[in-house]
């Protein structure tokens, strides 16, 4: 499979949505860093030579993705790999000659994206591509990635299948439907590459279903969430799970609401921050209130976009969502809040937590773990039956 053969509009609508917000004076600074990144290093992977059944790859390190990467990884009983890649810092002829020899394709890079954009998308691509390159000496029938909204999975799984291997595609959290908008989000189940998708419930096979009628979806679960978990439940708590940097000015209004609220009641607080963003970033009314420790811990639990709502209502935590006018999963009202009333009034509310939670995590624990096991090998079978074609 050649190089103009590759599919890149996600992969550059990727990078893109990443840096749109950009002024202009930024994207130069990002464009020079990335051109001395692009030609004095390169990429590599810890393993340069296999033959499995199964390559198992994930880009970003992430504890939380790490773990359930890692579990899933290990119900597969077939020979395999989990292949990490790694960067070489040496002057990258490679990179050169790449960005050279398709010039013809920066062309289009920039009538769609402009000069400075374009020209930054199309390093960018050329050095993911050179990833392509690092599975030339390499066998395998199946290919495992995370997600292929990362560029560099992206292009493994259009390996894959231009190699008659099959491509899986993990789920890595719950997804909102943007019915059709691109942005950052959307991207995780627009123009999916992938052949199967291991799935956590019907919410995501129907969401999946939707904008990829052709991928084979199968529900696995998730792993990671215990059964039958004990917590400790610090009484009169409330837990604040707050979304990534992007919904900055909901997590703030959120935090605002639920300091009225533990004023009121008498209750204390505990802030969950998202991986990526950080306490210094808002603005924290009663820092009095405020205790260390896990949201799991609290009394009720409170959050705005994020997939964890279900994972905490799996082990029979009460969640209430706040209200916005952000897309979000569908959702009992009964749970909604957007004031301090309204969540008091939730609290009266008799609800089945874990049953709500079904709808997105179908299996958990020791019973997720035996699904995933009974999809790889089914999966095996399929590819070495294809192969022997």
């Amino acid at each position: 499979m050649k190089f103009s053969d590759y599919y890149f509009d996600k992969i550059c609508g990727y990078d893109y949505e990443l840096i749109k917000g950009y002024k202009q004076y930024q994207k130069i600074i990002l464009l020079c860093k990335t051109i001395v990144l692009g030609f004095f290093s390169r990429l590599a992977f810890d393993e340069k030579e296999f033959s499995v059944d199964f390559l198992f790859f994930k880009y970003h390190d992430r504890m939380d993705h790490n773990i359930l990467f890692e579990e899933v990884y290990r119900q597969c009983e077939a020979t395999k790999i989990d292949v990490h890649i790694k960067r070489e810092y040496i002057v990258n002829i490679k990179l050169v000659i790449s960005l050279v020899k398709y010039i013809s394709v920066l062309r289009s890079f920039i009538r769609e994206y402009k000069l400075l954009v374009g020209l930054y998308l199309y390093i960018k691509v050329n050095q993911y591509y050179q990833a392509v390159y690092l599975l030339r000496d390499c066998k395998f029938f199946n290919l495992v990635v995370f997600t292929d909204v990362h560029p560099i999975e992206d292009l493994l799984v259009q390996y894959a299948n231009s190699n008659r291997a099959n491509s899986i595609m993990l789920q890595h959290g719950l997804y909102i439907d943007w019915d059709g908008e691109v942005n950052i989000n959307s991207l995780n189940y627009l123009q999916v590459q992938a052949k199967y998708l291991l799935a956590w419930g019907e919410s995501t096979k129907n969401l999946f279903h939707k904008y990829n009628p052709d991928l084979k979806i199968l529900l696995c679960g998730k792993p990671t969430i215990r059964a039958n978990l004990k917590v400790n439940n610090i009484e009169q708590t409330v837990g604040v799970v707050l979304d990534e940097p992007l919904y900055h000015k909901y997590n703030q209004k959120v935090i605002n609401i639920i300091t009225d609220f533990a004023l009121q009641e008498k209750w204390r607080i505990i802030l969950r921050f998202h991986p990526r963003d950080k306490h210094t970033e808002y603005n924290i009314p009663c820092e009095e209130l405020i205790l260390s420790g896990d949201a799991l811990e609290a009394s009720i639990i409170v959050a705005h976009t994020t997939s964890m709502i279900f994972e905490y209502m799996t082990y029979g935590k009460k969640v209430y969502k706040f209200k916005s006018d952000i897309p979000f999963y569908d959702i009992d009202n009964r749970i909604i809040f957007s004031s301090v009333d309204e969540l008091v009034r939730s609290l009266n509310v008799d609800f089945d937590f874990k049953q709500e939670a079904k709808r997105h995590i179908s299996l958990i624990d020791s019973v997720s773990k035996d699904e995933y096991k009974k999809t790889f090998k089914l999966i095996s079978g399929v590819s070495k039956s294809e192969k022997s074609k």
